[in-house]
């Protein structure tokens, strides 16, 4: 997330959202293309992803949707950088070797 917080505007939330998306693909399997909730969903249900945790990105991908397209609607960019870096490191800690 340090690029996130070297950014400003919009570009903070789209930056969030890529780092998320890479991540998700990466570590977790599920497609890096923007999936639609459902599919979102349904796509960490099948990575044995908690259901609080998956509310949790799912609501962190809708944080950054609306930073990037409706500035000033959602929460500030420093709390969504903050939150997508604690919910990357829960997402994490599912998959370290135990």
């Amino acid at each position: 997330m340090a690029a996130a917080r070297s950014l400003e505007g919009p570009a903070v939330f789209a930056e969030v959202e890529r780092a998320t998306r890479r991540f998700l693909a990466d570590r977790v399997g599920v497609p890096a293309a923007a999936l639609p909730a459902d599919a979102l969903d349904a796509a960490l249900a099948r990575a044995a992803v908690p259901d609080d945790l998956r509310h949790r990105t799912r609501a962190l991908l809708d944080a950054a949707t609306r930073g990037q397209f409706a500035p000033g609607l959602g929460p500030a960019p420093s709390a969504v950088v903050d939150e997508a870096a604690a919910t990357l490191d829960a997402l994490d800690a599912l998959y370290l070797p135990a």
